[in-house]
Order: C-alpha cells, then sequence, then structure tokens
C-alpha cells in the first residue's frame, strides 16, 4: 500500500524504477480516501493487530493480495468511501474479499476490529490473569485498537501516558486526546477540557474550547438521556466561560441548551422531569437564584461550622 495523490500506476512505475527493485511493482487494487495519513494509519493497524508486520519499525507485510485488498475495504467501510471512488484493477472489484475469518482482516466490517487489541492492552495495563502488569506493552495495543477506531483507546492511552509521567509521554497524553477529538470521539474533547481548565489563562482558554467542541457535537439522548454527568459538565463549561465567551459559544450555549431541554422533557416521572428542567434554567440564569440565609434569634451567635461551610459554597 502507498498513499499518494497521483495516479497509482505512476507511483508504481516510480518506485519500479528503482535498481534494488527485482520485479516491477503492479496496481492489485485501488481506492480513494479524503485523509490518505488516516487510511494507512488504519490498514497497518489492522494488518499489524494479525502479526503480520515483518518487523516493527518497518512498512512491510507478509501477506497475500487478498488479505491486502480486504484491509484497504475494511478502511473503506470504516472511514468512509467517496462515492464512485474505488475500482479494481484487472480481474479484481470493489467488492470485498471475504476468505479469511480468523481475525481483523476479512471480517465483517460491522464487527468491531479494535476489539482484540483492546482486549490485550486492558491484559497488560490491568494485569489480569497471570499477566504481569506493563503499561509500556498495553500503549502499543492500545494504539492499534485507537488506529481500528476505538474511542475508548485515546482516553487509556492519556491514562497510561499520563502514568509514566515523563515530559515525553505527558506531551504523547495530551496528543492522543487531541487526535481521538479530531477522529469524533468526543469525549476526548471533554477530557482534555479537564485537563486544561485552571486558573492559566491560556490554559482557560483552551479549557473552553474544548468544552465547545464537545457540547457543539454531544446529543444529550445518546449519551446521558437522563443529565446526571451532562449537568456537571455544563456547569463547568459556564463557569470556564465567564470571562472569556466568545459569540461563538453562546450559540453553542443556546443551541445544545434547546437539545437538552427537549431531552429532559421526555422523562416520563413529573417529579424528577421538572425538578431537572428547574436546574438547567437555573445553571442558565443564576442571577435569578436568590440564597436566603437563616435566621438567628436576637442575642444568639452561629457556630463557626455554620460560617465555615457557607463560604465553601
Amino acid at each position: 500500500m502507498t498513499q499518494y495523490t497521483r495516479d497509482p500506476a505512476a507511483r508504481a512505475a516510480e518506485l519500479s524504477s528503482a535498481t534494488g527493485v527485482p520485479t516491477p511493482f503492479t496496481v492489485a487494487y485501488e481506492a480513494y480516501f479524503d485523509d490518505c495519513d488516516e487510511a494507512e494509519a488504519y490498514v497497518h493497524a489492522a494488518l499489524e493487530a494479525k502479526g503480520l508486520r515483518v518487523a516493527p519499525n518497518r512498512e512491510f507485510f507478509a501477506i497475500t493480495s487478498t488479505e491486502a485488498i480486504n484491509a484497504v475495504v475494511m478502511a473503506q467501510a470504516a472511514l468512509g468511501r467517496p462515492s464512485g471512488s474505488a475500482s479494481a484493477i484487472g480481474a479484481e472489484t470493489s467488492q470485498r474479499v471475504n476468505t479469511d475469518h480468523r481475525g481483523v482482516v476479512g471480517s465483517d466490517p460491522g464487527d468491531e476490529p479494535w476489539r482484540g487489541p483492546f482486549d490485550e492492552a486492558e491484559r497488560f495495563y490491568y494485569g489480569r490473569g497471570d499477566t504481569v502488569m506493563d503499561i509500556k506493552r498495553s500503549i502499543v495495543q492500545y494504539k492499534l485498537a485507537a488506529r481500528l477506531g476505538s474511542g475508548e483507546a485515546y482516553l487509556m492511552l492519556y491514562q497510561a501516558h499520563s502514568e509514566l509521567d515523563t515530559p515525553h509521554d505527558r506531551r504523547a497524553a495530551i496528543e492522543w486526546l487531541k487526535e481521538g477529538g479530531d477522529r469524533g470521539f468526543i469525549d476526548c474533547w471533554l477530557e482534555l477540557a479537564s485537563v486544561y481548565d485552571g486558573d492559566d489563562r491560556i490554559n482557560a482558554e483552551n479549557a473552553v474550547k474544548c468544552f465547545r467542541k464537545y457540547f457543539e457535537a454531544v446529543m444529550p439522548e445518546d449519551a446521558d438521556p437522563e443529565g446526571s454527568r451532562i449537568f456537571a459538565k455544563f456547569k463547568q463549561y459556564l463557569e470556564a466561560s465567564k470571562y472569556c465567551r466568545s459569540s461563538r459559544d453562546d450559540e453553542v450555549i443556546q443551541a445544545f441548551s434547546t437539545r437538552f431541554r427537549c431531552c429532559l422533557s421526555t422523562i416520563p416521572h413529573t417529579r424528577e422531569r421538572d425538578a431537572k428542567l428547574a436546574q438547567l434554567d437555573q445553571l442558565l440564569n443564576p442571577s435569578q437564584n436568590k440564597t436566603t440565609l437563616p435566621s438567628t434569634p436576637r442575642g444568639e451567635t452561629k457556630p463557626k461550622s455554620f460560617w465555615r461551610s457557607l463560604f465553601q459554597l
């Protein structure tokens, strides 16, 4: 496989011109992707998950042409394929060739191709069974699972790198969350917002941007139909954006509030539904909430614990 923006046949001829190549390269199958880097990473991860890579530091795989084509077609199913963009050369067709059901390549695209590497990563990360806990080995498998489309693997890569706690790993932890968010796994934006959330101005602005990306995309009815988790995160977003809110944030907050209100309105129990709708109104209009201090009879003083708890609100 080669990622290239020119005609595949021209690229094959270019590679064949090298004197170290014993026979010319031929194009067995060609496919087009919006992001060839992402497609190549996916195919390599799928083949590596089956143990077909010749060497860890080389992009060579010991496979049949059918296995290679299956991996590319699988990437098309997972990453999306522009209509009419794939064609087969010679006797091959654009339909997938399914002759191997042993692992990732050749399995149904509707399956979870990342499940094998992810389970293996979990075994090393948690030291399950007789396996010796090994975070570095778990990272190798989590990377494969992430490349194959596991959103949870991106979150675990952040966690694993954070535990190693070297300067390199701290940077890598953040980069995995960014990549996961860019690939559409929006919980990565939520995690990254929590990482950035703080007193530093630049980090505070980054936190708001991450919250914005999350709440722009999240569908409450899918992520948290009863609002238990989203309420807390939405409150964090509103507080984080208090001093650096843009018109874009106003639009996102308004649009999400509308979706969230519709979701909460479907809660069947009246008391619970009304309470959560009222809670949403309180978040959106904090100035309308008035705190009334309990009265104290003349001559009595409030205990110190009262004032301590008051100032911690």
